[in-house]
């Protein structure tokens, strides 16, 4: 289970929603959390109930608070030292927050075979939703197969004018963005 697409905001049925809600209020409150940033890890069961994998005190990988800042405007790695400093002011500012969320997507390249990169290819169908893309290797550097989550070799990062759209191409991302190894 390698985490590959990030879809913001979450686009998720009424009732998956308010039974997240339901289970990680009851985790925190079991807890004696109060705020602070955690990265969870979920999915749903056979039955449709949400399964708590890890619940960890730290911001998410593949750098999660950019995104969550570009999708809602809220600047998580303030929050994460001021009330890591006791200072709640902007904790506190956060409930009149009028939040813009924007529909953002964030796909992590992971190579699925060994050899060398040859480059990105992207889809001509996303090519207008793309803002970002990085590739932390050159042409003709050896590329190892994926075994898990440090085997990232960059982003690419989409922005869409719907949800619609944004799950349509998003649920179709692996193959609309290529690692072109030969």
């Amino acid at each position: 289970m390698i985490p590959m697409t990030y879809v913001f905001p979450l686009q998720e049925e009424e009732k998956r929603i308010n039974a997240l809600k339901k289970v990680l209020s009851k985790t925190f409150s079991a807890a004696n959390i109060v705020h602070g940033e955690y990265n969870i890890e979920m999915f749903f069961t056979e039955n449709d109930e949400p399964f708590v994998i890890e619940i960890n005190p730290r911001q998410g990988g593949n750098d999660l608070p950019r995104y969550v800042q570009e999708h809602c405007g809220i600047d998580y790695y303030r929050l994460l030292v001021t009330t890591s400093m006791g200072d709640d002011d902007y904790w506190n500012s956060l409930a009149n927050f009028k939040r813009e969320n924007c529909y953002i997507t964030h796909h992590v390249l992971y190579p699925k075979i060994k050899g060398r990169f040859k480059g990105l290819q992207l889809d001509e169908r996303i090519l207008d939703y793309v803002y970002n893309s990085t590739v932390d290797l050159n042409i003709g550097d050896e590329v190892e197969k994926t075994v898990d989550g440090s085997s990232c070799i960059g982003y690419v990062d989409l922005v869409f004018p719907n949800g619609e759209k944004q799950m349509k191409i998003s649920s179709n991302i692996e193959e609309l963005i290529k690692i072109d190894i030969g």
